[in-house]
């Protein structure tokens, strides 16, 4: 009976130790870390009649540097974060006779805002922000260098291990904004709009 006892005291102890340490945990303050990212999105093809003449899947790969600033009124937890990727995104279509169109990403930059919920050592989020990403898009052989803007929506969840110790996975979807290019010969321009697709996340961060 006394070895029974002394089990259901550690376990209460225990549980009281971990209770503590969980109310402890501030998400108040600087971070920083790193995330790796599996991007995709779709682009469509678009004459000026507004026929749909194509569409082609990109997707890649990003590892980078984020950092930011959250901040804590009770269980709310709100802040702005900044990220700075090199990826590898790409995708190409020849669905058009001798014409090829070919995406291709290789840096990208965000800044973005979080607004989340904490309970014991999770935070359940969900960030808004824009992206700018570094590329080129390519008809043909003729290449151009272009910056592709896009906003983004996700949710996610993270888990304090300790104060400092920070690991997060998020489900996103990146929408990238219409724009025209000239292909060589064309009398007008040819837009292109995109689809977004889901994209996985995972962060590991030291929060300050």
């Amino acid at each position: 009976m006394k070895k029974v006892m002394a089990v259901l005291a550690a376990l209460v102890v225990g549980t009281q130790v971990q209770a503590q340490e969980a109310a402890q945990v501030s998400w108040q303050g600087a971070y920083l870390g790193a995330e790796i990212s599996h991007d995709r999105a779709a682009f469509d093809r678009v004459f000026h009649t507004g026929e749909v003449t194509s569409e082609w899947d990109v997707s890649g790969t990003s590892l980078g540097m984020i950092g930011g600033y959250n901040w804590q009124r009770g269980a709310f937890v709100y802040g702005v974060e900044v990220g700075l990727f090199t990826r590898d995104m790409r995708g190409n279509d020849n669905g058009i006779a001798l014409a090829l169109d070919a995406t291709d990403m290789n840096q990208a930059a965000e800044l973005g805002l979080r607004m989340g919920y904490a309970k014991a050592r999770n935070l359940y989020y969900v960030t808004v922000g824009r992206q700018w990403s570094k590329g080129a898009w390519q008809v043909n052989t003729t290449q151009v260098a272009h910056t592709f803007k896009a906003s983004y929506l996700g949710l996610g969840v993270e888990h304090a291990f300790d104060q400092h110790l920070r690991l997060r996975g998020e489900l996103r979807s990146t929408d990238y904004d219409t724009f025209s290019f000239v292909p060589p010969g064309a009398p007008i321009a040819w837009e292109y709009a995109a689809d977004p697709r889901p994209e996985i996340r995972l962060g590991l961060t030291y929060q300050f």
